[in-house]
């Protein structure tokens, strides 16, 4: 029996006209996706896509499922919604897919004041590569999707509102061999790199060329990036002990850097920035909660731009690091 999965990764192959575009929306390799496509075919008992030189073309069988494909994920909504009313709560619920970067940066402090006025609302967050964090925006599975503005957003089913820049930092370990020094891209390049594997493509494409001659210098068989995981929280740990260099939003690092555990490196990048966008579809605009979730989305990016520009002063950010005061707090948010 297929499954809501299934149909997400039929829709997304019928909208993306083929397999490897479809993947990469999904945050999934091709052979994967073209695996699951045929067991999805195996049980209908008959061919979804007839491969070309023109792509991936729906079959009257793939046409079928894509006509149902909505109203089954819309009806899902609506069981997981009563279920909610039955556990308590209003059985309101703001669903929201965040890529690794905003996710610590401004969703978990946006829920922490979001929860304080808006307490029957349950919030459901999921960490997600920015490609799958759009496809599930796209398949409805969720109402928000908080990525980097530089993503590639196709078409104009989509409403996008980008905040303002955070500036990015290397961190490593306070006893590390570039701690203290003054250090060019390229030297910092050279030692173990741990960051996301979903870098915007701006910003891959700046790390790639400032690595060039600091690789030659040094070990050329160092795979860039070394380490590539989904939270931040795992980038300041994979410091400890290592040579090895984080590339992150500073909010993550605050504690570690009050506590002198970890370094910013003084590195002259102004290009290394990152600039989240907060993403809905068009078809479906945001409620008045939804609203609310999103300006507390819009205060949190600010406070994280406040706490960073503090530690780039070398000033212990105390208040911010207990109790972040954001404008939420300082009004009622509208309802």
């Amino acid at each position: 029996m297929l499954d809501v999965r299934d149909l997400i990764r039929i829709e997304a192959v019928a909208a993306h006209g083929g397999f490897t575009r479809a993947a990469t929306a999904l945050g999934m390799t091709q052979p994967a996706l073209t695996r699951s496509i045929a067991a999805a075919e195996r049980m209908l008992g008959g061919q979804l896509f007839r491969r070309g030189r023109r792509g991936a073309e729906p079959t009257s069988l793939c046409r079928m499922v894509l006509a149902d494909a909505r109203e089954i994920i819309g009806r899902m909504r609506e069981l997981h919604e009563r279920l909610a009313q039955l556990r308590g709560g209003s059985g309101e619920e703001i669903s929201v897919a965040a890529g690794p970067f905003p996710l610590e940066t401004i969703c978990l402090p946006a829920v922490r004041a979001f929860q304080a006025s808006h307490p029957r609302i349950r919030v459901r967050l999921e960490t997600l590569p920015w490609p799958a964090a759009l496809a599930q925006l796209r398949a409805r599975l969720c109402d928000l999707a908080v990525v980097t503005a530089d993503a590639s957003f196709e078409g104009t089913d989509m409403v996008v509102t980008p905040l303002p820049a955070q500036r990015l930092a290397f961190v490593v370990r306070r006893d590390h061999p570039l701690a203290g020094a003054a250090a060019g891209l390229s030297r910092i390049l050279a030692y173990p790199l741990v960051t996301t594997a979903h870098l915007s493509p701006r910003l891959h494409a700046v790390l790639t060329k400032a690595r060039g001659d600091g690789v030659r210098a040094r070990r050329p068989d160092l795979p860039f990036p070394a380490v590539l995981v989904e939270s931040a929280s795992a980038w300041i740990g994979l410091l400890e002990g290592t040579d090895n260099v984080a590339l992150t939003t500073l909010a993550p690092a605050a504690r570690a850097l009050v506590a002198g555990d970890v370094v910013l490196l003084a590195a002259e990048a102004p290009s290394l920035t990152t600039r989240h966008a907060l993403v809905h579809l068009a078809a479906r605009p945001p409620t008045a909660t939804g609203a609310a979730f999103m300006a507390a989305l819009t205060d949190a990016n600010a406070d994280a731009i406040a706490l960073a520009d503090k530690l780039w002063e070398g000033q212990e950010p105390a208040a911010g690091l207990r109790q972040p005061e954001t404008a939420m707090r300082k009004r009622k948010h509208r309802t």
